[in-house]
């Protein structure tokens, strides 16, 4: 209640204090009733009971992990692209500021599943065309920081879609489990890259295709 006033002077509303009263009768009120009853704890077993929220989570549970492995495994990526890895790494890491405010400014205007396909499919794209460009041309480096800058965005935006999705009784626990399978993701990332690297016969782009197909079924799953 003391935030609410703050806000209320803050912004010139006058409030009217009768209604705090009661509020706070009604609060008591329910309060009492609720410390009578035995407090039920929900876990992660509880996710999957319902059918609606298990497809959901698994649906998650997949995207978390892809956009994991699409993130590090393009940052990672960053000493194989252009003629200078300092700079090239130094750019990659800053993409993800104007993704983020980007994002930030259309979750305003657009759903958030609308945006999460919209930038899921763009970082697709960005990392199916370096399969065309020569590897040791800026494009190609231009691209594949926008592939970055486009998976940053999904990558920021699932926490909060995230939040959303999961009822409140298992918002934490949903969250947790998200962050969990998106480890799964950054662990496989360095290690991908390295099978890549010691079983490639042709040149470093045949990697961003298969990243690429990685980042089309996020965009699918996020559609």
């Amino acid at each position: 209640m003391h935030t609410i006033r703050r806000a209320a002077k803050w912004n010139g509303v006058v409030l009217n204090e009768s209604h705090f009263i009661h509020k706070k009768l009604v609060n008591e009120s329910s309060n009492s009733s609720q410390n009578s009853c035995d407090a039920k704890h929900y876990g992660p077993i509880d996710i999957l009971k319902h059918k609606v929220i298990r497809r959901w989570s698994l649906n998650l549970f997949i995207i978390w992990i892809i956009d994991s492995l699409i993130f590090y495994g393009l940052s990672f990526q960053a000493s194989n692209m252009g003629s200078n890895t300092y700079l090239t790494l130094a750019a990659i890491a800053a993409a993800d500021i104007p993704a983020n405010v980007i994002v930030t400014l259309l979750m305003q205007f657009f759903g958030r599943k609308t945006i999460l396909f919209g930038f899921s499919l763009m970082a697709g794209l960005s990392c199916l065309s370096t399969v065309f460009i020569p590897k040791s041309s800026f494009l190609f480096t231009v691209v594949a920081i926008f592939g970055k800058s486009n998976i940053s965005a999904s990558y920021t935006l699932m926490y909060i879609y995230s939040a959303e999705i999961f009822p409140t009784v298992v918002r934490s626990t949903g969250i947790g489990l998200c962050q969990m399978f998106s480890r799964i993701g950054g662990i496989i990332a360095p290690h991908l890259i390295e099978l890549y690297l010691y079983y490639a016969v042709v040149s470093n782009q045949t990697e961003h295709l298969k990243i690429n197909e990685f980042t089309v079924v996020s965009g699918i799953l996020n559609g």
